[in-house]
């Protein structure tokens, strides 16, 4: 079987910020790393496996397979702190953290509502106080409409602000 170049070993040997492209579907992983090529490698290798930590990135793997994605370095940041700026920034111009359009869940370390709210939902799951209707993805949008019913009523309490995992 013929190896397709997913860019991997292109990638230097640097702290950064990178992006995994999903080509099938144009879905985007937004990332930083003090060592852009081991990450993605190590990203390519739990692929492979299909034990991948997130989930919609491994669905997609198994769907589309493993050389659907693509690895390229957006940006060389040799500062951590910088780097996590520096992923934000990307995170939000690439859109990466828009369930449709990426696979991130969180931007930085702080998750936005949309995600606190799949979050809890799966928690509730896994204790077996829930289970979603069969017509419900936990991949697809959640209406602002259900989440200002789950959420405090107050407008300003649909912004963004951390949550511990």
């Amino acid at each position: 079987m013929e190896q397709i170049d997913d860019g991997v070993d292109l990638l230097p040997r640097c702290g950064g910020v990178y992006l995994i492209l999903n080509l099938r579907t144009g879905r985007r992983r937004v990332g930083r790393a003090s060592d852009v090529r081991q990450r993605c490698m190590d990203h390519r290798a739990r692929l492979r496996r299909g034990d991948h930590d997130v989930r919609c990135v491994e669905e997609d793997a198994k769907q589309f397979g493993v050389d659907s994605f693509r690895y390229l370095l957006l940006e060389r940041v040799d500062d951590a702190r910088a780097r996590v700026h520096r992923e934000v920034e990307w995170t939000l111009r690439l859109e990466a953290d828009d369930p449709v359009m990426g696979y991130n869940l969180a931007v930085g370390r702080t998750w936005g509502i949309e995600s606190r709210f799949r979050c809890t939902e799966r928690l509730l799951m896994r204790s077996g106080k829930y289970r979603p209707l069969p017509s419900v993805n936990l991949q697809d949008r959640v209406s602002l409409v259900i989440l200002r019913t789950w959420s405090p009523s107050r407008e300003s309490d649909l912004t963004d602000r951390p949550f511990s995992r």
